[in-house]
């Protein structure tokens, strides 16, 4: 909940830190506590081995420090006590990211063994509390996408616009998606509304509705001539786990109705360490977590 106003050339250096911050954290991936490594293994009932692994580590400061996803391997490099990581390895890639003065990103460059092959710009606008993102393709030095982000005096982003840029005329740029948010008085999500477009205009419409708790409850999808063909509506538990998620998609003359089911069983700390999933009603895959933590 936020209530205090801040003035907004100090407010976005607190703005365009946080999101960022918040992804190397355990509290990213939703663990409680002092996390110091988390193992996944997933089962299907007629698998005696695991068809997915999954290990993240984070150290004494709680940064994000490794990832293993099946045969990925990511390694987070930080600069002393900073809590942004520098660089970012995985295989034959390697990320290395520049930061301002004020914590903020500024630039992002991917190399694919050795060579440079992308690179993402960021720029400020504190007089109208925008962030510009520009993805170069890399030698060329050719723009091919560009995201613009506008936030309210509160901290809150309100407007995003995903622009693609023709591969022939660097500025000339063609408007992809553009997400609205809708925020009540205390700055709590309430709703989004996203766009896509085509040549002709309007694609689709989507509506998404968060509960209290800032978690997205239910959603729909419209057509160009406002018919809604899909529908997704989802349920928690108490600690703020998926329990249920159910997805309808119409046709003009037929209706397909999916539903995931999630249970789960909990250590003293409040993770979850076993999982069981079901497809329409049918039990499909288990997991097992292990979770260590520091003393």
């Amino acid at each position: 909940m936020k209530t205090t106003k801040l003035y907004a050339p100090l407010l976005l250096a607190v703005l365009f830190t946080a999101p960022s911050m918040a992804q190397y954290t355990a509290e990213y991936y939703g663990l409680k506590g002092k996390v110091k490594k988390v193992s996944t293994q997933v089962y299907t009932n007629s698998d005696e081995l695991p068809i997915h692994n999954n290990t993240i580590e984070f150290d004494t400061m709680g940064r994000l420090t490794y990832q293993m996803d099946n045969t990925i391997h990511i390694a987070y490099h930080y600069s002393s006590t900073a809590s942004l990581p520098d660089t970012i390895t995985s295989n034959n890639k390697t990320i290395a990211i520049e930061y301002n003065h004020l914590n903020q990103k500024i630039a992002e460059t991917e190399y694919i063994d050795n060579m440079a092959v992308k690179k993402v710009e960021t720029t400020y606008d504190t007089s109208t509390n925008t962030q510009y993102q520009t993805i170069i393709a890399l030698p060329e030095g050719r723009k091919t996408k560009e995201i613009i982000s506008i936030y309210d005096q509160d901290g809150c982003k309100i407007k995003e616009c995903t622009y693609t840029f023709d591969t022939l005329f660097n500025e000339d740029k063609t408007l992809q998606k553009s997400i609205s948010y809708i925020y009540d008085m205390e700055s709590n999500l309430l709703q989004y509304i996203q766009y896509t477009y085509n040549d002709e205009g309007v694609d689709t419409r989507t509506v998404g509705n968060y509960n209290k708790h800032g978690k997205l409850k239910n959603e729909t999808s419209y057509t160009a001539d406002d018919f809604p063909f899909r529908t997704t509506k989802i349920d928690y538990d108490k600690r703020g786990n998926i329990t249920k998620k159910t997805i309808t998609f119409a046709e003009y003359d037929e209706v397909i109705k999916t539903s995931y089911s999630y249970k789960y069983q909990y250590d003293k700390q409040g993770n979850w360490t076993f999982m069981t999933f079901m497809y329409n009603g049918k039990e499909y895959t288990t997991t097992l977590r292990q979770i260590s933590y520091y003393e």
